[in-house]
């Protein structure tokens, strides 16, 4: 009996292939995309540290004060995206626009990932004042959501949705055989199945408010900052001769997600803390033609500027 279940298990191996990894959602540049139509930017999918693709879509809120929502999107390639993330930040009496308009986004983003509404994560999002921490945990669809509202520091109010795929229970069971085949070595020797297939674990470790005075150093001057910030376009511009730059509000602080690329075998990324300012910025393309009004973000940290990326397709409002 034994002898014919080794067998079984030996031609099974035979024949059957080792799952691919769990999917997630599929094409993370139109995911980054899916919000154009509200206003926000194009992410663009880049590789960061790690060997992660991510894409940032953004939108500021306030022309002269703090608010944005992001969407970020995040996985192992070009085409899969592991995580499905939007957040919103704003100041404490500016907050409910901030909500809103995460209750705005939020059906575009469940509606391209082909997911259903849920209205049990809607009433928590509605009932959220942003006042204390706190997170709550639904299935929408076949996808697991976090919804997590930031511990209050000072001023900043914060919420983030996240969307994680459930692994299909079919690929669950194929793990499961394929486990099963690889352990016959144990009862034969020099019968091995194929390795399981391990899949990089991805961390997020969050800033203590305490802390975040240490991680984002003191606040640059406004000036210094801008010279920064216009030897950063001097790069990045066609023709940063004809540039127009319209300087928004000063610098507030602000967190974000760095990569710790000294973790290894964990992609760990940990919650920092900075300044930030938006620019518009209008400059002639490669055809001689004023290419339109363009939000830029600078973010700097420890005295130096860590990001500059661009955020909107118009001026900020």
């Amino acid at each position: 009996m034994l002898a014919g279940v080794l067998l079984l298990a030996m031609g099974l191996g035979a024949l059957v292939k080792p799952p691919a990894p769990t999917p997630g959602f599929v094409n993370p540049s139109k995911i980054a995309a899916c919000l154009t139509p509200l206003g926000y930017s194009v992410g663009t999918l880049q590789k960061v540290p790690g060997e992660l693709w991510q894409a940032v879509s953004a939108k500021p809120l306030f022309h002269g004060d703090y608010g944005d929502v992001n969407l970020f999107v995040s996985g192992p390639s070009e085409r899969i995206a592991r995580a499905v993330e939007l957040e919103a930040n704003a100041c404490a009496d500016r907050w409910p626009v901030a909500r809103a308009e995460l209750l705005r986004a939020l059906p575009f983003l469940l509606e391209h990932l082909r997911l259903p509404i849920s209205a049990e994560l809607f009433q928590v999002i509605e009932a959220d004042t942003g006042e204390r921490a706190g997170t709550a945990e639904f299935m929408v669809g076949s996808a697991k959501v976090i919804c997590a509202t930031g511990a209050p520091v000072g001023d900043l109010r914060s919420a983030r949705v996240s969307l994680a795929r459930k692994q299909p229970r079919m690929e669950r069971t194929m793990r499961k055989t394929m486990a099963l085949l690889g352990s016959c070595h144990l009862l034969l020797p020099g019968l091995r199945g194929p390795e399981p297939v391990k899949e990089p674990e991805i961390v997020r470790v969050r800033l203590k408010p305490q802390d975040q005075a240490a991680s984002a150093g003191p606040q640059p001057i406004p000036d210094v900052a801008r010279v920064f910030a216009v030897i950063y376009l001097q790069e990045a511009l066609k023709d940063v001769d004809s540039a127009k730059i319209q300087w928004g509000s000063d610098l507030r602080l602000a967190t974000w997600f760095e990569h710790d690329a000294a973790v290894k075998d964990v992609r760990t990324y940990r919650e920092v803390a900075g300044w930030k300012f938006f620019a518009n910025v209008n400059a002639k393309n490669g055809f001689g033609a004023y290419a339109g009004w363009q939000s830029w973000r600078f973010r700097f940290r420890q005295d130096r500027l860590a990001a500059a990326e661009p955020v909107s397709a118009a001026p900020l409002r």
